[in-house]
């Protein structure tokens, strides 16, 4: 047998030594690229920045991962109208041309959408984040956890009073998460601490009027602590309304402005919830779910909400002003 090699020897041995050791995204046949579209409502929180911000942390490791290419598409659809059957020219437009996936922020919308199930209908890879547990059961979701929500604000706050008292709660009417917060809040409270609820329109100025008149008329400094299911009263700069070193107030976030607040001591802290966690689970589940292997994510990750101190005011300005970049 000859000992030099064929010119097709030589450039089949050329081929061996120039080509690349086998990538993980190949081994798993993930190559490709993905349109992904995510759909949130007309006016969103502004904790929809931290989802945006999961999502391009998780397409940067995925697209390093599996050689793969993401492209995100931002859609704003009307909030549903009751009674009506009309498909808006947004979703209509993704029925004609599906994208690969559709990740739905629905707490923009405050409660489940239907246009979630024309989605699911037309058979689009879709998962949902949820501010509510009353979700739809056909599809993925990731709920937020409203009741924990409460529960850990009630706790922190009681660690924060130096004396008991009444605890004065403020809410807003009508709105499912605010009512599962309350529930978890009152679980933690029981049956002796002293508490009143306050309840008005989610808006600065009403809760402002509520909360000066309800410091005027506590005039046996009653109300040892403050405990706000939204931050609605720190959403514009305002001088302080209570004493906060007799009586601390905790607050769950969904605001940048309420960073403020905590740094100035009005807060002793804040819960929030971990959206830019929720993002990041979201487009992993998408992926594999693509590639019909989502039975490797069986054992689904929990975020819990977040309690951040007023100690740590700088860090949660550092993540808020990350996803204000989104």
């Amino acid at each position: 047998m000859s000992r030099h090699l064929s010119s097709c020897g030589y450039l089949l041995l050329l081929l061996t030594c120039l080509a690349p050791f086998p990538l993980s995204g190949q081994n798993l046949e993930l190559l490709g690229n993905y349109r992904i579209v995510v759909l949130n409502g007309e006016n969103p929180p502004s904790t929809v920045l931290g989802l945006y911000r999961g999502l391009n942390l998780a397409k940067l490791e995925l697209q390093q991962r599996y050689t793969i290419e993401i492209d995100f598409e931002r859609t704003t659809l009307p909030d549903r109208t009751p009674g009506s059957h009309s498909i808006p020219a947004q979703l209509q437009d993704l029925l004609d041309t599906p994208p690969d996936a559709v990740v739905v922020a629905a707490t923009a919308f405050g409660s489940p959408s239907n246009w979630e199930t024309i989605l699911n209908e037309a058979g689009i890879p879709l998962i949902s984040i949820h501010a509510s547990a009353d979700a739809p059961p056909y599809q993925e979701n990731i709920v937020a956890n409203e009741l924990a929500a409460g529960r850990l604000a009630a706790q922190q706050l009681l660690q924060a009073m130096r004396r008991s008292g009444t605890i004065a709660i403020l809410t807003a009417p009508g709105k499912p998460a605010m009512e599962q917060r309350l529930q978890g809040v009152l679980e933690v409270l029981g049956n002796r601490q002293p508490y009143v609820i306050l309840s008005t329109t989610p808006n600065p100025n009403a809760v402002h009027a509520l909360l000066r008149e309800t410091v005027a008329e506590d005039r046996n400094r009653q109300i040892r602590g403050w405990l706000f299911l939204d931050d609605w009263a720190f959403r514009s700069m305002v001088d302080p309304i209570w004493d906060a070193s007799r009586a601390p107030a905790v607050s769950i976030m969904n605001h940048p402005s309420t960073t403020a607040a905590l740094r100035s001591g009005q807060l002793a802290g804040v819960v929030i919830q971990p959206w830019q966690q929720w993002g990041h689970e979201a487009l992993y589940r998408l992926i594999y779910q693509i590639h019909d292997r989502a039975g490797e994510r069986e054992h689904l990750i929990e975020f819990p909400p977040q309690w951040i101190p007023r100690n740590e005011s700088e860090a949660l300005e550092s993540l808020w002003s990350s996803w204000l970049l989104e």
